[in-house]
């Protein structure tokens, strides 16, 4: 009866003791493919930690590397947002390394969409024009969702 319950006690306090281990859990969430001009959010999240932990986030590419630190508590998320101004053909990859706390190296690659830039419309006020007739015009300048571009400086016509 001795050695069952000295069996059992040793048993007990095994999983006692793994359960006090426990393991960190993390997640990461963000999009396959990266565009110029546009935000590109990676969410990090911490679940099951026994200790805060610190995450460093890269994003890294041929003419492109930007990087972001976020310092988690169990059980909590965050949300990093890069805006990559111009993005050229190549390999792009996001780079997210759990530095402390938790320490872990994940790396997945990215489909990096370059700007084609904006388009641009001509509209006359008629469809048909007789010799000597005024033309009237406008420039329409759209953003590839067709919204209209915000320019930081004021864009010249020139009619040749």
């Amino acid at each position: 009866m001795r050695q069952i319950v000295a069996a059992l006690v040793f048993v007990l306090s095994y999983f006692m003791l793994v359960a006090g281990i426990g393991e960190s859990y993390y997640s990461i969430v963000a999009p396959g493919v990266i565009k110029s001009n546009r935000k590109y959010t990676v969410i990090v999240s911490l679940h099951e930690a026994v200790e805060p932990a610190k995450f460093n986030i890269r994003i890294e590419g041929p003419q492109y590397h930007m990087s972001s630190d976020a310092y988690l508590q169990p059980h909590e998320s965050q949300s990093i947002v890069f805006v990559p101004q111009k993005l050229v053909q190549g390999s792009h990859k996001l780079v997210v390394e759990g530095v402390s706390g938790l320490v872990f190296r994940n790396e997945s690659f990215i489909i990096a969409l370059h700007y084609v830039g904006p388009k641009i419309y001509i509209q006359t006020d008629k469809a048909v024009y007789k010799p000597g007739d005024e033309v009237q015009f406008r420039v329409l300048i759209l953003d590839e969702h067709t919204r209209p571009l915000t320019i930081a400086e004021p864009i010249r016509v020139e009619v040749m």
